[in-house]
């Protein structure tokens, strides 16, 4: 927390009165697969390639998962980390029981800071996204508008991008089904070891396999809430 202070400033007595640093631990955490090939259809397909082209399309289902509601234990913390019960991102609630209306979506986007808005994007699941397809505005116009840039084919609301994840709640009563955050800043991940698959030739070579093992790598945390605001249905 920053104030002003006359020309000459005075100190205050406790030096650490307005500022707090704090450590956020991202641990990484092991996402791994492990299984036989035989050696014949290891030789006559192109088995070795399909296994890293169907364990990154795992991972990607995984890791979107996990940035959804992963606890942090032994999966990368998901957007809604909680503390002592409460998120850590903010919410807004809806006017109406099970229900989002135009208003709805006015007060989640505009409670987001202002900073945040230009490079913000929303983020719900497809019955939500159905759901928001719906809502008109008070002169009867979609409040989905066609995303003229492109960059996404979801539409946008107020400019801003849509993104789609099947992981998050569907927008009933007591769900936080909608969040609209500077993704950028909200969340971090990392990396230690990109999806890897390791094919060993030798263990199981008399019994006509070979084996492999397929691990990444990861860690995610939300860094910055300040960044995001979600909306959660009465």
């Amino acid at each position: 927390v920053a104030s002003w202070a006359g020309e000459t400033v005075a100190s205050p007595a406790e030096q650490g009165a307005n500022l707090t640093v704090e450590q956020i631990d991202l641990a990484a955490h092991e996402l791994y697969c492990y299984g036989q090939v035989s050696i014949s259809l290891a030789e006559d397909t192109r088995a070795p390639q399909m296994l890293t082209d169907v364990f990154n399309r795992t991972v990607a289902t995984a890791t979107d998962a996990a940035l959804i509601a992963g606890d942090g234990s032994t999966q990368p913390y998901g957007i809604n980390e909680a503390v002592s019960g409460s998120p850590v991102i903010s919410s807004t609630t809806t006017g109406s029981a099970g229900t989002i209306v135009y208003d709805d979506i006015v007060n989640v986007y505009f409670s987001l800071p202002e900073q945040y808005r230009a490079t913000s994007a929303f983020l719900c699941n497809s019955n939500t996204l159905k759901a928001l397809a719906k809502i008109k505005d008070s002169q009867g116009l979609p409040i989905i508008q066609p995303n003229a840039s492109g960059t996404s084919p979801h539409g946008t609301i107020f400019g801003r991008d849509i993104l789609v994840s099947q992981f998050l709640p569907d927008p009933t009563t007591g769900n936080i089904a909608l969040y609209v955050a500077d993704w950028a800043q909200t969340y971090v991940m990392t990396q230690r070891l990109a999806p890897t698959v390791r094919i060993l030739d030798q263990p199981g070579y008399k019994n006509g396999v070979y084996e492999a093992v397929l691990r990444c790598r990861r860690g995610g945390r939300v860094l910055f809430p300040d960044a995001a605001r979600s909306l959660k249905l009465a």
